[in-house]
């Protein structure tokens, strides 16, 4: 990404799925919210903003702005989310929203039926259950901020989706190997590097590259994660492969990239593979594939749980039909009881 002056403007590009793209605008603060802009659609892999609709927005009256969704979604965000954890999500889902809904949609006319087929375009757009409903919790919380201000007589209905456990995907070693040898065969070791270690670590992307040298810890082949996702801090071990990896890299920051940097060759690399219509194929698997292996190879869930940083045992317990020590005691059990009673007690 680079914003740069030229003359009395502000230019702003970068690489929008492998295509160049350039805007100009009056001031660098407008170019940095148009990054923010873009940056959103690349996180949730939707199309190029578009550019007039974004300006339009800029140049709005606020009088015209007050008491719509856009100024209530603003204002719920300053008082409830902006010293939180997930508030980068939140932002996604509030821009997302008011993309939906228009800029000018007063909250008050935000109905039930109006909702209601908000979710049935997020459903057309192949959401799932609990991405629809993550984007509703914001909603709500949207109207009952502004239910507790007078902002509102009442709320409408909001009817959240069922949610399942759903199909959790991991890597396999030999999709590992063949991710891990095309990028470095494309000169991407650092690309394999980060993938590496996100499998062996099953740190959250963002907390990889928050991670410090100071976080490292060499001699007992510790990583310490104090930005996580919970505001918990944790350790997880280093396998050789990652402590040979951490070990040679220098500076401060031993993974100084964001989302967008992995990405693009993520993408390029999935596509080469044969994986574009597999929707679950993106840097996230690799933590999925941690706590998979954990599980497979008998670890406790309680240790699974600590290690990946789970806030509470359900988000673990996704994992526990892959432990084999469980299945196996099981059928243990079944096989003593339908023993005759003589051979039991032998």
């Amino acid at each position: 990404m680079a914003i740069r002056q030229r003359g009395n403007s502000w230019q702003w590009d970068r690489m929008f799925n492998g295509e160049r793209k350039r805007e100009t605008f009056v001031s660098k603060a407008i170019a940095e919210l148009w990054e923010e802009e873009v940056v959103n659609a690349l996180t949730n892999y939707e199309p190029y903003p578009d550019i007039e609709a974004f300006k339009k927005r800029l140049t709005a009256p606020k009088e015209a702005r007050r008491d719509t969704l856009r100024w209530w979604a603003e204002e719920c965000f300053r008082k409830v989310w902006s010293q939180g954890k997930d508030q980068r999500k939140v932002r996604i889902n509030i821009d997302v929203m008011v993309r939906y809904f228009g800029e000018t949609k007063l909250l008050r006319e935000v109905t039930t039926d109006d909702i209601d087929e908000w979710i049935e375009a997020m459903e057309a757009s192949g959401n799932s259950n609990g991405t629809i409903n993550r984007k509703l919790a914001v909603l709500s919380r949207i109207f009952r901020h502004a239910l507790e201000r007078g902002g509102l007589n009442k709320r409408p209905i909001i009817a959240r989706r069922r949610e399942t456990g759903g199909r959790i995907r991991w890597l396999t070693e030999e999709e590992e190997t063949n991710i891990l040898a095309t990028l470095r065969t494309w000169g991407k070791d650092d690309h394999a590097d980060v993938i590496a270690v996100l499998l062996d670590t099953g740190m959250r992307p963002s907390e990889l590259y928050a991670l410090t040298k100071q976080d490292v810890d060499l001699k007992t082949g510790m990583l310490t994660i104090w930005d996580s996702k919970t505001g918990q801090p944790r350790s997880v071990g280093m396998t050789t492969r990652v402590r040979e990896i951490v070990a040679a890299r220098k500076g401060p920051k031993p993974f100084p990239y964001d989302t967008e940097w992995m990405r693009y060759f993520w993408d390029k690399a999935r596509s080469h593979l044969g994986y574009t219509a597999d929707e679950h194929f993106v840097p996230y698997i690799c933590r999925h594939t941690c706590a998979s292996r954990l599980a497979q190879r008998g670890v406790r869930l309680q240790v699974i749980k600590e290690w990946m940083g789970h806030k509470t045992m359900d988000m673990t317990m996704r994992y526990a039909h892959l432990s084999p020590s469980n299945l196996g005691e099981a059928v243990l059990v079944l096989e003593g009881s339908s023993k005759p009673n003589h051979e039991a007690g032998a």
